[in-house]
């Protein structure tokens, strides 16, 4: 019996001028294979002068039609499968070209009768070689193969080189609509997961993924870079979000769980031992990138989950939490990326105190401790509330360079020259602070009091620019640096080295490598912040400026400089076991943190939506405390027993205490973002500073007897003293549209607009 030999269609899906010629390129890869398919279909995407363009560049043997289907990527694929009479149609990209023998290999796949679809291996094509920090797991970033994808069957292929059985689509469909690249907006996916999920689902059989069959996938420089990769990987997110409601959560996440689990893991340390094994420097990026990465693709998919189960009716409680959180779509993604920067540092920094704690002397965790907490005090009293300012007015400049520039030098210069004068005072006192301030240390002190002080204004005008995807780069890279370097210390140091000084260095070398990267990985940023300096700019701002700054001054404070009480009036060992709670909570206070912070910077565009914005942020950062809450109070012991069993006598209760506190502090910052969009600074000022002295004063009251828990106690009943009176200011701006009260609470069918509806 002779076996019938399969033909093939091969589709590309074309759309833009842009890519005419590689277009042009890519049909002639195919006319050139060592097994010519039985047709080549080029679909032009709604474009009717590029297909007059086309006719006339492509060979007679082509057949050119228009999308017949929605406009995007998965309508045109659907109008190719629609035309196309062969047994296998074969999708190629309009910017990729076959290698000549990749049609024979893949076509050989389908003499299995199993085998549903089959893809080739897709390598990047770029001008020169992938950038230092891009890591190869993410090359799925820019269409192509990433490393750790695995020969043989896969959940999924990768649709710049796939080719799949004709008659699966006769019965289980073409492409989602709903999925995809479409010519406007984020680069989203997925429509290929989509679809090979449901096909296998009804058809049976598998895809399976040849890496002996090639394709050459064009890799332009504007997808190579930081901004893009960030866009890419949370388009996935929310991609993914979509997806995991057409086809169930399990067969959505499958491959991604493996992904993370193994491929990202085993890449993440690999390239953090690249830095010292083999030299390499961008080791430290790629490590960078792997987390900012998954951090991105996790914000897209928590939000995406946010816009309901794609049309399926929901009870009418949740359809007005969704619509809320649907028209706050601006908000709650500008907030996501300064959380996941700020979170992503936040997990690291927890890494960061653990290895302190297992490789440096008690004594010396709880003076370094206090001596980050004192310099990041410092820090702030240094920016003269620049960095708010530039964040709620940096969008009025024409050119805010020279504005910008001015704010950095100031600040610095100013927390270099506090931290110096605290360290001669430190000095005069007698205070023990260990090494700290103390000769060459002293120094170093300084200069991170004004590395400090310039981040914060660096990171806030960042968010005032709409670069939060910036600024969430930096904060990582700081917690990468950092982390490694510490991580490094012991192998590199004798152990009587190993002391406060080391950790200090550390935090501060990690700052200077966080600036350097974010120049480097975001040069079009970096230029948007550095020129030459014109301090006459700054003149007309020194009254705003000041109300920022005191403002910021009493709600940063104490907990800036409560680590350094506990030294004082208790000891600097348990301060070590303080500060890994105290840093623990304020991984959970960054929620309302930049939430609120979110809130000032869109409330101060558009004070009639306030209300509403705030109902929203308030309603989610209360979400967040009660299963904080929930953690501290059940978990307490096992997670302070990870940074040192000795830590959990000392302060399993504290902790526990303070995971109620979110509640306090998540309306403590939403009355400042109140009271800034109302310009009411001077009043949250005093008010703000009133509850400085009832916090500090709580704990120093409750510690006086030596005790942990009881100065955590005092503090605590200081910050409740001190939200009961703003309490009122928020509910205020909470019913300030008429009293509807629509944060996800109680949002009925008639409080949705026909837009809504729609």
């Amino acid at each position: 019996m002779i076996e019938k030999t399969l033909t093939v269609s091969a589709v590309i899906c074309a759309y833009t001028f842009e890519r005419l010629e590689d277009t042009v390129a890519a049909a002639r890869s195919l006319e050139a294979q060592d097994e010519r398919p039985h047709e080549i279909i080029v679909v032009v995407d709604h474009n009717a002068a590029l297909l007059d363009v086309l006719r006339g560049r492509l060979s007679a043997e082509v057949t050119l039609i228009g999308n017949t289907f929605e406009k995007g990527l998965s309508g045109a694929r659907n109008s190719g499968v629609a035309r196309a009479s062969g047994d296998l149609v074969f999708f190629l990209d309009d910017d990729a070209v076959a290698d000549p023998h990749c049609l024979a290999r893949l076509t050989a796949k389908f003499a299995d009768p199993d085998v549903i679809g089959a893809g080739a291996r897709i390598d990047p094509l770029v001008d020169g070689s992938l950038p230092g920090w891009f890591p190869e797991e993410y090359l799925w970033v820019v269409g192509c193969v990433y490393r750790g994808l695995r020969p043989g069957p896969v959940r999924n292929l990768l649709g710049a080189a796939m080719c799949v059985r004709r008659e699966v689509f006769d019965r289980a469909g073409g492409f989602e609509s709903s999925l995809g690249r479409s010519q406007s907006g984020l680069p989203f996916g997925c429509e290929e997961t989509e679809f090979c999920i449901r096909a296998t689902r009804v058809c049976g059989g598998r895809f399976d993924y040849e890496p002996e069959a090639s394709v050459g996938h064009k890799v332009p420089p504007s997808r190579l870079t930081l901004a893009y990769f960030i866009r890419r990987c949370y388009a996935e997110g929310l991609s993914k979000a979509r997806l995991s409601q057409l086809a169930g959560m399990d067969h959505s996440l499958s491959s991604e769980r493996s992904y993370v689990a193994r491929t990202l893991k085993q890449a993440f340390f690999r390239n953090l031992g690249e830095i010292f094994g083999n030299g390499d420097p961008f080791g430290l990026a790629r490590a960078f990138a792997l987390l900012l990465g998954l951090a991105c693709a996790g914000a897209g998919f928590a939000l995406g989950r946010t816009q309901g189960e794609g049309g399926r009716e929901s009870p009418v409680f949740w359809r007005g939490w969704l619509a809320a959180l649907g028209r706050e779509r601006v908000l709650l993604e500008s907030a996501a990326l300064l959380a996941v920067g700020t979170g992503v540092a936040a997990v690291l920094g927890f890494v960061y105190w653990l290895i302190a704690a297992r490789a440096f002397p008690a004594a010396a965790v709880g003076y370094a401790a206090a001596a980050i907490s004192l310099m990041n005090f410092i820090g702030h009293l240094g920016e003269f509330g620049l960095g708010a300012l530039m964040m709620g007015e940096v969008k009025k400049f024409e050119s805010p360079h020279r504005f910008i520039a001015s704010g950095l030098l100031v600040a610095a210069l100013c927390s270099a020259a506090f931290g110096l004068a605290y360290a001669a005072l430190n000095t005069l006192l007698g205070l023990d602070f260990g090494n700290i301030a103390r000769g060459y240390t002293a120094l170093a002190f300084a200069l991170g009091c004004g590395l400090t002080s310039l981040t914060l204004v660096l990171d806030q005008a960042l968010v005032g620019l709409s670069r939060s995807p910036a600024q969430a780069l930096r904060n990582v890279a700081f917690a990468v640096c950092k982390l490694a370097l510490l991580a490094a210390a012991p192998l590199l140091l004798a152990h009587s080295r190993l002391d406060e000084t080391t950790i200090l260095v550390s935090w501060l070398l990690g700052q200077l490598a966080s600036i350097l990267l974010l120049a480097a990985c975001a040069p079009d940023a970096a230029r948007r912040l550095l020129g030459r300096p014109k301090l006459s700019l700054l003149g007309p701002h020194v009254r705003d400026t000041l109300a920022h700054h005191g403002l910021n001054m009493a709600n940063f404070a104490p907990g800036l400089l409560l680590p350094s009480l506990v030294v004082m009036v208790i000891s600097p060992a348990t301060n070590a076991a303080f500060y890994a709670a105290w840093t623990l909570i304020n991984v959970a206070y960054l929620a309302p943190a930049s939430l609120a912070q979110v809130v000032y910077a869109v409330g101060a565009e558009d004070r009639a939506e306030l209300a509403r914005r705030l109902r929203v942020s308030l309603g989610i950062s209360m979400g967040a405390g009660v299963g904080v809450a929930i953690v501290c109070l059940v978990g307490a012991p096992f997670i302070l027993s990870l940074f040192s069993p000795a830590y959990v006598p000392v302060a399993s209760e504290s902790l526990q205490l303070l995971g109620f506190s979110v509640f306090l502090i998540a309306i403590k910052y939403h009355y400042v973002a109140v009271q800034r969009v109302h310009n009411q600074m001077k009043t949250a000022s005093l008010l703000v500073a009133l509850g400085c002295v009832m916090e500090l004063a709580g704990a120093l009251v409750g510690g006086r007897h030596g005790q942990l828990f009881d100065l955590t106690r005092g503090w605590f009943i200081g910050l409740g003293c001190e939200v009961a009176i703003m309490a009122p200011v928020v509910i205020r701006a909470l019913l300030s549209d008429k009293g509807r009260i629509a944060g996800g609470f109680s949002v009925g069918v008639d409080a949705l607009s026909v837009e809504d509806r729609a």
